[in-house]
Protein backbone atom coordinates (compact mmCIF):
# COMPACT_ATOMS: atom_id res chain seq x y z
CA UNK A 1 0.00 0.00 0.00
CA UNK A 2 1.30 3.45 -0.94
CA UNK A 3 1.17 5.94 1.86
CA UNK A 4 0.84 9.62 1.02
CA UNK A 5 3.31 11.94 2.68
CA UNK A 6 2.04 15.45 3.29
CA UNK A 7 4.56 18.09 2.31
CA UNK A 8 4.12 21.66 3.51
CA UNK A 9 2.78 23.93 0.77
CA UNK A 10 5.42 25.87 -1.14
CA UNK A 11 5.56 29.46 -0.03
CA UNK A 12 6.28 31.86 -2.85
CA UNK A 13 8.88 33.77 -0.88
CA UNK A 14 10.89 30.70 0.21
CA UNK A 15 13.36 31.26 -2.61
CA UNK A 16 14.23 34.67 -1.11
CA UNK A 17 15.26 33.35 2.32
CA UNK A 18 18.81 34.15 3.31
CA UNK A 19 19.25 36.68 0.54
CA UNK A 20 20.19 39.78 2.52
CA UNK A 21 18.90 43.30 1.98
CA UNK A 22 18.08 42.80 -1.67
CA UNK A 23 15.89 39.81 -0.84
CA UNK A 24 13.97 42.01 1.58
CA UNK A 25 13.54 44.68 -1.10
CA UNK A 26 12.41 42.11 -3.66
CA UNK A 27 9.88 40.65 -1.21
CA UNK A 28 8.55 44.12 -0.34
CA UNK A 29 8.14 45.25 -3.97
CA UNK A 30 4.83 45.16 -5.84
CA UNK A 31 5.95 43.16 -8.85
CA UNK A 32 2.45 43.13 -10.31
CA UNK A 33 3.16 46.65 -11.58
CA UNK A 34 6.21 45.47 -13.54
CA UNK A 35 6.60 43.47 -16.76
CA UNK A 36 7.68 40.46 -14.63
CA UNK A 37 4.24 40.34 -13.04
CA UNK A 38 3.33 39.17 -9.54
CA UNK A 39 6.10 37.25 -7.81
CA UNK A 40 3.67 34.34 -7.39
CA UNK A 41 3.56 33.91 -11.17
CA UNK A 42 7.32 33.94 -11.77
CA UNK A 43 8.52 30.79 -13.54
CA UNK A 44 10.52 28.31 -11.48
CA UNK A 45 13.60 29.07 -13.59
CA UNK A 46 13.51 32.74 -12.53
CA UNK A 47 12.93 31.84 -8.87
CA UNK A 48 15.88 29.45 -8.92
CA UNK A 49 18.13 31.97 -10.66
CA UNK A 50 17.19 34.72 -8.18
CA UNK A 51 17.75 32.36 -5.24
CA UNK A 52 21.25 31.46 -6.47
CA UNK A 53 22.02 35.11 -7.13
CA UNK A 54 20.94 36.27 -3.68
CA UNK A 55 22.82 33.48 -1.90
CA UNK A 56 26.11 34.40 -3.57
CA UNK A 57 28.70 36.79 -2.14
CA UNK A 58 29.92 37.42 -5.69
CA UNK A 59 28.30 40.44 -7.39
CA UNK A 60 25.60 39.14 -9.73
CA UNK A 61 23.11 40.99 -11.93
CA UNK A 62 20.30 39.08 -13.64
CA UNK A 63 18.74 40.61 -16.72
CA UNK A 64 15.41 38.87 -17.46
CA UNK A 65 12.71 39.12 -20.07
CA UNK A 66 12.06 41.22 -23.14
CA UNK A 67 12.14 44.43 -21.09
CA UNK A 68 15.56 43.55 -19.61
CA UNK A 69 14.41 43.76 -16.00
CA UNK A 70 17.34 43.67 -13.61
CA UNK A 71 17.50 41.83 -10.30
CA UNK A 72 20.77 41.81 -8.40
CA UNK A 73 22.28 40.81 -5.09
CA UNK A 74 23.86 42.77 -2.23
CA UNK A 75 27.34 42.38 -3.76
CA UNK A 76 26.26 43.96 -7.02
CA UNK A 77 24.35 46.69 -5.21
CA UNK A 78 27.64 47.89 -3.67
CA UNK A 79 29.15 48.16 -7.15
CA UNK A 80 26.25 50.35 -8.30
CA UNK A 81 27.08 53.01 -5.71
CA UNK A 82 24.65 55.66 -4.57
Amino acid sequence: MNKRIDVPAFRNSDFLSGGGEMAELIAASDWSKTPLGPIESWPQSLRTTVSLCLASNFPINIIWGPHYNQIYNDGYRVMCGA
